[in-house]
């Protein structure tokens, strides 16, 4: 059974994945970034006892959030995208701390 946002701690797996797409699509995912990540997705998962299927769900998910978010900026209007959120992003996530 495919995982929703029924499942506690699963949207905010989602919104995690999402944000690390979005330095992706941005080109801002460094190690830093991504060791951010990494410790929050460990977190989030031990937290809520997240299954590996509720990762990949979350993981499409995000992919299709970021994607959808992408493709409406237009020409161009991508670039205040990753201006302003996705340096947010890459910031926050590297910033966070380990457990």
């Amino acid at each position: 059974m495919p995982a929703d946002g029924g499942v506690p701690g699963w949207n905010r797996l989602v919104y995690l994945m999402y944000r690390v797409e979005v330095t992706n699509y941005c080109g801002l995912t460094t190690e830093r970034v991504l060791a951010g990540f990494h410790r929050q997705q460990k977190a989030l998962s031990g937290d809520y006892n997240l299954e590996p299927h509720h990762l990949e769900s979350a993981r499409v998910e995000a992919w299709k959030l970021a994607y959808k978010e992408w493709d409406n900026r237009g020409l161009g209007g991508f670039r205040g995208w990753c201006r302003f959120d996705a340096a947010r992003y890459a910031r926050q996530l590297a910033e966070s701390p380990g457990r």
